[in-house]
C-alpha cells in the first residue's frame, strides 16, 4: 500500500510539473508585445536639487502634468501617435510645469526635452529595463541636479497609477542584455542634457511593486493540500 501511494504521488507530481511548465509559458503574440527600448517612451521629471522642498515640488509638477495631459496621451494606439502627441504638446507641458513652479514661489523655471537618452538598468515594478538608449520626455526643473521620478509613458503605464513610477537600481546587467544603441534624433530632441546620472539610487520614495501572478500559481496553491495528502502514509 505504501509503495502504491508513493508511485501515485510520483505520477501526480510529474503531471503537475509538466502542467506548470506549459501553463507558465505563454508565447509572445500580437496582443502581448514585448517592451523594449524600441517601443517604449519614458517620462522623467528631474528635480532642481535633492532638498525636501525641491523633491516635493518635483512630485507636484509630475501630478499636474499627468492630470492635465491624461486625455491627450492615454488614447494613442501606437508609439508614433504618442510621439506626435508629445511633440504637439511640448509647449503646453512646459507651461504647466512653470505654472506649478510659480505657484510654489520659486524663481527658477522648467524646460521640456524630447529625444533619445542613455539610461542605466532600471527596475519598474516586476519589469527590468536593461541599460541602453531610450526615447524619453524629460521635464528638467531648475538646475536639474536632484533625483528624478520616472514612469513608462508609452504604453501609458504612467496613467494607471503614478505610485508605481519610482524605479530602483537593478543588478549589474549582463553584456548580452544591452539593447542596440539608437542615434539621437536631432529632429525630435530640443536639446541634450548634461551627462549627470539623475536616476541613481538617491530615489527614496517607498512604492508597492506591480505584481504579475501566473494562473498556474493560483491553481497550485489550491491543489497542493490535496496533493500533499498523497504523501501521508496511514
Amino acid at each position: 500500500m505504501k509503495v502504491k501511494k508513493q508511485l501515485l504521488a510520483f505520477i501526480v507530481l510529474t503531471i503537475a510539473a509538466v502542467a506548470f511548465l506549459h501553463a507558465g509559458y505563454t508565447p509572445a503574440s500580437a496582443d502581448t508585445p514585448q517592451l523594449t527600448s524600441d517601443n517604449i517612451i519614458r517620462f522623467h521629471v528631474i528635480a532642481n536639487s535633492d532638498s525636501p522642498e525641491d523633491q516635493a515640488l518635483k512630485l507636484k509638477v509630475r501630478d499636474r502634468i499627468l492630470n492635465e495631459v491624461h486625455n491627450r496621451f492615454d488614447s494613442a494606439n501606437d508609439i508614433n501617435e504618442q510621439r506626435k502627441a508629445i511633440m504637439d504638446n511640448m509647449s503646453y507641458i512646459e507651461a504647466i510645469a512653470n505654472d506649478e513652479i510659480k505657484r510654489s514661489g520659486k524663481d527658477y523655471t522648467a524646460k521640456v526635452y524630447f529625444g533619445y537618452y542613455d539610461f542605466p538598468t532600471k527596475v519598474y515594478g516586476e519589469m527590468v529595463f536593461p541599460a541602453g538608449t531610450y526615447e524619453a520626455l524629460r521635464i528638467v526643473i531648475g538646475q536639474g541636479e536632484g533625483a528624478n521620478w520616472w514612469c513608462v509613458m508609452f504604453p501609458p503605464l504612467c496613467f494607471i497609477d503614478t505610485d508605481h513610477g519610482v524605479a530602483k537600481e537593478a543588478t549589474e546587467p549582463s553584456p548580452e542584455s544591452q539593447p542596440v544603441r539608437k542615434p539621437v534624433d536631432q529632429a525630435t530632441a530640443k536639446a541634450q542634457q548634461p551627462d549627470k546620472d539623475d536616476e541613481d539610487a538617491q530615489e527614496t520614495e517607498d512604492v508597492p511593486s506591480i505584481n504579475f501572478k501566473f494562473k498556474i500559481a493560483e491553481w497550485w496553491d489550491e491543489a497542493w493540500p490535496s496533493i500533499s495528502n498523497i504523501f501521508t502514509v496511514r
